[in-house]
């Protein structure tokens, strides 16, 4: 059985700053590719469903279990928002691109070293 996982130095990172993390597998053939990616995306109420990759690297998974480091320049905006009408969401992904196979870690970017959660006036 395939797997794949993520493990992340940091999961709360500053805008402008870098994540870093391992991305590991096991049980992938020779020949199949694996991409990590950091994204972002907004979902809610008033907003339309939206995604951006911001970073992107290949990896050649190779028969067995291996493993490699990555990194991602975090760009200055936008930060992690949790509210009842929206939500910005940062993530990053691992995908094996021939079985459409992926696991993924929220990261939280923020200047406030946790996410921000909007809470409505006199509620």
């Amino acid at each position: 059985m395939n797997m794949l996982t993520i493990d992340l130095v940091e999961d709360v990172v500053l805008p402008g700053g870098v994540i870093r993390g391992t991305a590991r597998w096991q049980g992938f053939q020779p020949g199949d590719r694996l991409e990590v990616r950091l994204r972002w995306e907004t979902t809610g109420k008033i907003v339309l469903p939206a995604s951006t990759v911001t970073g992107s690297q290949s990896i050649d998974a190779g028969p067995g279990a291996g493993q490699r480091e990555f990194e991602f320049a975090v760009p200055a905006e936008p930060l992690s928002v949790r509210g009842r009408l929206f939500q910005i969401r940062w993530r990053v992904e691992l995908r094996s691109a021939r079985s459409g196979q992926q696991t993924e870690r929220d990261v939280v970017v923020s200047n406030i070293g946790r996410l921000l959660v909007l809470t409505p006036i006199g509620g």
